[in-house]
């Protein structure tokens, strides 16, 4: 608690498949810089191959965090900011309640982020995304759309309530989209965002303002 965790500039951190791993105080990780004997050090670099990192203080991405399998947590009241030069790609993103993540960088790249948000997540980015789904798990949580970047027509921001625990009555759990006795209980609502050109955008980014 208090510390500092920075991936330098040119440096690369792997987290294993069983790590578990709990910053408490902030995380950086660094973008590219030029040294002062004129050499390049590339973004700082974080592989996560598996396991569980929770940020229960500050997180910011300025440099490439990837994580192939496992789980990435904003912990209640944490802030992480994947910054404009940053980029965060995970399958599985959770947002406590009342933590703050923010994306002004890149959060899918080949593969779709998926975020579990319970508390606020806000895109403000100019920097072209794949496919991103929010998957909106509480009452009260918050999505904000500022700027959402793609290249690519097929590319969206989807905005789902499908998964979201709305109540739990003798060890029933009456999750929307979720089959209880034989029947569907609730009736998804989706919000998909994504260029309505019928013509190819191909390497011209488009931003789509809220």
């Amino acid at each position: 608690e208090g510390t500092t965790l920075t991936v330098q500039a040119g440096a690369e951190l792997t987290f294993a498949n069983t790590a578990t791993v709990v910053i408490e105080g902030t995380l950086i990780v660094e973008d590219a810089i030029e040294n002062s004997d004129g050499t390049d050090a590339g973004k700082g670099i974080i592989n996560q191959l598996g396991g569980t990192v929770t940020v229960y203080g500050t997180a910011q991405i300025a440099g490439t965090y990837t994580t192939e399998a496992g789980k990435f947590v904003a912990e209640q009241d944490s802030v992480v900011t994947v910054e404009a030069a940053g980029s965060l790609v995970s399958g599985n993103i959770v947002v406590k309640d009342s933590a703050n993540f923010k994306v002004e960088g890149v959060v899918a790249d080949n593969a779709t982020s998926t975020i579990y948000n319970y508390g606020v997540v806000v895109f403000d980015s100019q920097k072209a995304s794949k496919n991103v789904e929010v998957k909106m798990m509480a009452d009260g949580a918050t999505v904000i759309v500022t700027n959402f970047t793609v290249a690519s027509k097929d590319t969206a921001l989807t905005i789902t309530d499908a998964g979201m625990l709305v109540a739990e009555k003798d060890k029933t759990q009456y999750i929307i989209g979720a089959t209880i006795d034989n029947e569907q209980f609730g009736a998804e609502n989706k919000v998909v965002l994504q260029p309505t050109s019928t013509t190819d955008i191909e390497n011209k980014n488009v931003t789509i303002s809220g």
